[in-house]
């Protein structure tokens, strides 16, 4: 079913969220993933936070995916690369999304998880291009040069995001407060 169990990753998630449940969060906060069994979209919003966290970084074929009541859950990008639309159905008024997926340039194929990655990232493109993007302004982070699988690099993949939204503060900010003056 895949390669990594991901029970230790499961582990970590549950310390970083210090297992909190949706409820006891200061925010609203959505988890998507996408249901194999069922074929269809799964926003989590209530339970254990690294629970369904767990299941939207089930990368198909890489990692086991999340077996949830009658559900067999992967990475939420399968259906839904920018879940935009998600909090438009909920009301959010201004959406900013984050494409964080590789848009590989070149292929690195060195194993069979870089393949099974760019596959994925791949046609998660291609679906991302002939769906309609409903964020209000889309990020995209240029990452081409980390390795997919590198989990090592993290550091560098968050500061390459910080990065390119320290790019379109200014022009947000902007965005925002025209929005609020003419309400």
């Amino acid at each position: 079913m895949g390669f990594v169990k991901g029970d230790r990753i499961c582990e970590i998630i549950k310390l970083l969220t210090k297992d909190t449940e949706f409820k006891d969060l200061n925010k609203k906060f959505f988890v998507v993933a996408t249901d194999l069994k069922n074929k269809r979209l799964v926003v989590f919003e209530e339970g254990k936070v690294y629970e369904a966290v767990r299941a939207s970084i089930s990368i198909p074929g890489v990692f086991i995916p999340v077996y949830k009541d009658d559900m067999v859950l992967v990475d939420g990008g399968v259906l839904e690369r920018v879940p935009s639309k998600i909090l438009k159905n909920y009301g959010v008024d201004y959406v900013i999304g984050v494409d964080v997926g590789f848009n590989l340039n070149t292929s690195n194929c060195k194993s069979i998880f870089h393949v099974l990655y760019e596959s994925i990232d791949l046609m998660e493109k291609e679906l991302f291009e002939l769906k309609k993007q409903d964020a209000d302004k889309l990020i995209r982070v240029d990452i081409d040069d980390v390795d997919p699988i590198g989990f090592e690099h993290a550091e560098e993949t968050i500061e390459k995001g910080r990065q390119a939204a320290m790019k379109e503060i200014e022009g947000l900010l902007k965005q925002l407060d025209s929005i609020a003056a003419s309400k």
